[in-house]
Parts: structure tokens; C-alpha cells; sequence
């Protein structure tokens, strides 16, 4: 609740959550790579290997914006955990992670589409059966990284969208704040905050006083 008093608005916020989940989940991504690149570099050090690279990094970034979006609609670690681990493994059930996609019916591919993991997969079994990269895979491999992205622009937004609505249905009681003589700029702060917020009340010591010694204790 200090957030919604604060001159940073849920924007700016959200942006900072989301600057230091990146952190963290590139940081992971950078570790895996390395590990890949250990295992397997006779694959990680060839164009398909690139590639590789690349398709995870979108897909990180998209399961980083998804993370952050759920994180910040549900307040339970319990149920944030729950919420995880049905949409890890549903996803991986119906977008070919588990199955391969060819053996996949129609109907659950389908259905499929609607999830990045589809297209991250779909992408990665392009990339593993190309052995010539001409412009017409190349282009496909593109599309496919820009519908992930795509989701991520989506989960942003909604996070976005969240808030605001959670900060306008807040419930917030009239605050009342009474500069006591400060020789520095708080009152120009104080000030400014009552014109952004219509809750905040800047008063006076004496009509504070006033107001304090009239209240009625239940």
C-alpha cells in the first residue's frame, strides 16, 4: 500500500519488478547455455546451434513476462506455486514437450496454438531437422519468434492493466498530513501529492490539532 502513496507510478513499478525478474531468469539462461555449449558443442558451435540459442532466449523472456504477471495477480505463494506447475505441465503435455507434436491430434495442436510453448517447440523442431537455413526457414523461424514475443507484449500489458484496476479499487481512507515548519522543500512534495491524490489532505499544525482533539474515541 506505501506504492500507491508514492510519486512512482504502477508503470514505472512494474517495470522495476519485471527489470529484476529479467535479471534473475537471464541469469539462468546464460547457465543453461553454458552447460549446453559443454555437453554439446559439437551442436551449440554450428548455425543450428545459433539458432537454438536464440529461440530460447524469446521463449525465456516470454516465461519471464508470464511469471511476472502471475506473481502479481495471485498474492498466495501456495497458490503461485499451484498455478505454475499446471501451466509448466500443461503446456507441456499439449504442446509437444512430453509428446512430440506429429503424434499429437489435430484437435489438441489446435488448441495448442494458443500457448507460446507451441510455437518455442514448433521452432525447435524446425531448427533441429534443417540442415540447409535457406531465407524461407529462416523467415518461419522469424514468425514463429515473434508470435512468442508476441505473448510477452500481451502479458506485460496485462500486468499493466492489473494494477492500475487494483490501485484504482484500493481502499484508502482520507490521509491527513501537517508539514511542521520543514526549512527544505517537503512542503512543495507534500503539496504536489495532494494535487496527484485525492485522499491526501495537506493541513495546517493548528487545524490538525483542531481536528485531532475533536475526534470522538468509540
Amino acid at each position: 500500500r506505501r506504492n500507491l502513496i508514492s510519486r512512482t507510478s504502477y508503470k514505472k513499478i512494474n517495470f522495476q519488478i519485471l527489470l529484476g525478474n529479467a535479471t534473475l531468469a537471464f541469469g539462468i539462461w546464460i547457465l543453461y547455455v553454458a552447460i549446453s555449449i559443454v555437453l554439446y558443442s559439437d551442436i551449440m558451435f554450428t548455425t543450428s546451434g545459433m539458432w537454438f540459442i536464440i529461440n530460447s532466449l524469446i521463449f525465456c523472456i516470454t516465461a519471464m513476462t508470464i511469471g511476472t504477471f502471475i506473481g502479481n495477480i495471485v498474492k498466495n505463494k501456495d497458490a503461485i506455486n499451484g498455478i505454475v506447475n499446471v501451466i509448466a505441465l500443461g503446456s507441456s503435455f499439449i504442446c509437444g514437450s512430453f509428446v512430440p507434436q506429429e503424434y499429437l491430434p489435430d484437435f489438441v495442436l489446435k488448441l495448442a496454438r494458443i500457448l507460446p510453448s507451441y510455437w518455442f517447440i514448433s521452432n525447435n523442431n524446425t531448427i533441429a531437422a534443417t540442415t540447409n537455413f535457406t531465407i524461407e526457414i529462416i523467415k518461419n523461424i522469424c514468425i514463429y519468434m515473434i508470435i512468442v514475443l508476441a505473448f510477452s507484449i500481451i502479458f506485460i500489458f496485462a500486468n499493466n492493466i492489473v494494477s492500475k484496476k487494483r490501485r484504482k479499487e484500493e481502499n484508502i481512507n482520507d490521509i491527513i498530513i501537517s508539514d511542521l515548519g520543514s526549512t527544505d522543500n517537503t512542503k512543495e512534495i507534500l503539496e504536489k501529492l495532494q494535487e496527484d491524490y485525492k485522499f491526501i489532505n495537506l493541513l495546517d499544525w493548528k487545524t490538525c490539532k483542531d481536528l485531532i482533539d475533536n475526534v470522538n474515541e468509540k
